[in-house]
C-alpha cells in the first residue's frame, strides 16, 4: 500500500512523536463568547474573572440593524479595561441578522449597511464570508484603512487585483 497522504512509516511515527511537544510549546487562547450587557466595556469583568485570554462579543445589540454609536466614555473604558486585561484577543461577533446573500433586496441593503457598520468601528476586521459577499466588506475595510484577516480565499480570487491595491502593504 502507497502512501497516498495518510499516516504511514517513519513520518508518521515523527508526527506522533512531535505533536505533544507542539502542544506543549504553542501558546494556547482560552476564550468564551462574553456578555456585554450594561456596556461593551462591562465585558472585561467578566473575562477577567473567568481569566480568559481571548474573548468575543457583540459590538452592538444582535438582533438590530443598526445601533447608537458608543458613547465616548464606554469607548474610554473600553480601552482602558484592554489595556489593564489579560486579553490577547478580543472578536466581534455580526449581528444574526445579517445575511449579505438575501434574495431580498430591504434585507440584502440593511444587511451590507449594518455589515459596513461594524466593519468601520473594528480595528482588524476578519473576512470569513464565502464568495462574491465577502468581497465588499473587505474593500470597505481597505478604504477605511483596517487592518485584513482573510479566512479564506474567496474574496482574493473574486476581486485579488483591487484589494491587494487598496489595502497597505505590510
Amino acid at each position: 500500500m502507497g502512501d497516498e497522504g495518510g499516516c504511514f512509516g517513519a513520518r508518521c511515527r515523527l508526527t506522533i512523536l512531535l505533536f505533544p511537544a507542539l502542544l506543549q510549546a504553542m501558546e494556547r487562547l482560552l476564550g468564551a463568547h462574553v456578555s456585554t450587557a450594561g456596556g461593551v466595556s462591562q465585558s472585561f469583568l467578566i473575562a477577567d474573572t473567568l481569566q480568559l485570554r481571548a474573548m468575543q462579543i457583540f459590538a452592538k445589540n444582535n438582533n438590530q440593524w443598526m445601533s447608537k454609536p458608543l458613547a465616548v466614555k464606554e469607548i474610554d473604558t473600553f480601552h482602558a479595561r484592554r489595556a489593564a486585561s489579560g486579553l490577547q484577543s478580543i472578536f466581534s461577533h455580526a449581528g444574526y441578522l445579517i445575511n449579505l446573500a438575501s434574495p431580498d433586496e430591504e434585507i440584502s441593503s440593511k444587511s451590507f449597511a449594518s455589515m459596513l457598520r461594524d466593519v468601520s468601528i473594528a480595528r482588524t476586521n476578519e473576512n470569513a464570508l464565502a464568495g462574491t459577499v465577502g468581497v465588499v466588506p473587505t474593500i470597505a475595510a481597505c478604504k477605511a484603512g483596517k487592518t485584513i484577516a482573510l479566512a479564506n480565499k474567496e474574496s482574493l480570487v473574486m476581486a485579488g487585483e483591487l484589494i491587494t491595491e487598496l489595502c497597505p502593504k505590510f
